[in-house]
């Protein structure tokens, strides 16, 4: 008679990512609207932010060589 495996799955852990990002700079970028660019266009009030969006990129950039 043979056994199959189980159809177990690890967990993965935690709060990895972070920690392995953890390690490189941070490179932090904001848009800002103008008073302007913050009027409803249909209603005419003021917008204001509703979320806040954070993406994390890693970009490599190569070695670089320079006269002195």
């Amino acid at each position: 008679m043979r056994s199959s495996p189980s159809s177990y799955k690890r967990k993965k852990a935690q709060g990895k990512k972070e920690n392995d990002l953890s390690a490189f700079t941070v490179e932090r970028l904001e848009y800002t609207l103008s008073k302007d660019e913050l009027i409803c266009e249909d209603c005419g009030k003021e917008m204001k932010v509703v979320t806040k969006e954070i993406h994390r990129y890693l970009k490599f950039v190569p070695a670089q060589f320079v006269t002195v």
